[in-house]
């Protein structure tokens, strides 16, 4: 009797939990503690932005009554917010957690997640979900706008080869000037492919706005076909440009902290130079969609050219590895 009391007093204090508020436009509530749990992919970004936040709201909140209560009724909560508390400790070597704030980056403009600041230092991080190594994930770091790395236009190849047969698939898309896609193709939701867009996520399974309709299925299955072809096109004709790409990613990795999660622990590591630095690279024989570049320290490196928003719909971009 006394076991069943216990249990309905925690369920119900587990469900009153009230959701937190954290800046002005984000609210966290305790199940969003889930987003730590391994799940589908389709649900990276959703739940790469949920930990971010409550790592953030872990640090600025970490001694109000609302968190306190998180901690109280969660130990999922609560080991979270031991890990953070433990890699901030222990990896970034700050001992006071009270003079400590998080101001949240990200985006196309920054090449890390968030900044942790302390009395007297600055620490540019970047999250990274399931791994204790950079080696193991899907990707370390992903440049937009590609054809700047390389001595043809992607952009412009795709237009004038494939886009065509995409838009005569179906009755109600129109194929945009050239300037104009041009101008907002590298961006993840390019106005004048909107309806691409529409019509590609109809059509694809994983997404919350499949329809199930034959006609979008088979434009989804017609985009990434010609996605494919044209980037195996695209790269046999294609050189790299090495010293272009060695600079961005000496800017994108400067300063650089990762705080790698995997296994209820967060870790530190700082990529040295010699692991990415490229000085020499060939086209991947097996797989024809990528580059493979030979590093400094003699290590290979993928850097696989693809599209971020939909296959030939939005945002081309490489992701390297």
């Amino acid at each position: 009797m006394l076991l069943r009391q216990a249990v309905l007093y925690y369920i119900q204090n587990i469900r009153g939990l009230s959701a937190i508020q954290y800046g002005r436009d984000n609210y966290i509530c305790y199940r969003d503690i889930n987003a730590f749990n391994i799940s589908a992919k389709n649900t990276n970004d959703m739940n790469n932005k949920k930990r971010e936040n409550i790592i953030g709201c872990i640090i600025a909140n970490y001694d109000t009554s609302a968190m306190n209560n998180y901690y109280r009724f969660s130990r999922r909560w609560n080991n979270i917010k031991d890990a953070v508390f433990n890699y901030i400790s222990n990896e970034l070597q700050i001992p006071n957690h009270k003079n400590i704030t998080v101001i949240h980056k990200g985006g196309r403009k920054y090449n890390y997640d968030f900044e942790i600041i302390s009395d007297t230092q600055q620490y540019n991080i970047e999250l990274k979900f399931n791994i204790d190594d950079v080696k193991d994930a899907p990707q370390f770091v992903a440049p937009y706008n590609p054809s700047k790395y390389m001595n043809n236009s992607f952009e412009e190849f795709y237009y004038e080869n494939y886009l065509s047969l995409l838009t005569s698939s179906r009755d109600d898309l129109v194929i945009p000037t050239k300037d104009i896609y041009l101008h907002e193709i590298n961006s993840p939701s390019p106005n004048c492919m909107k309806k691409y867009q529409e019509v590609y996520y109809n059509g694809c399974k994983a997404s919350s706005r499949y329809t199930g309709l034959a006609e979008d299925i088979a434009f989804y299955k017609l985009a990434n076909k010609l996605s494919s072809e044209s980037i195996i096109a695209f790269i046999a004709i294609t050189e790299l440009n090495i010293d272009l790409l060695n600079e961005y990613l000496r800017g994108s990795q400067k300063d650089k902290i990762y705080m790698l999660y995997k296994d209820g622990k967060f870790h530190r590591q700082v990529i040295e130079s010699s692991k990415y630095f490229i000085v020499s690279y060939t086209k991947c024989k097996k797989k024809k969609n990528r580059f493979v570049a030979t590093t400094q320290e003699g290590k290979n490196i993928k850097i696989l050219l693809r599209w971020k928003n939909g296959n030939g719909i939005a945002f081309p971009a490489f992701q390297i590895s």
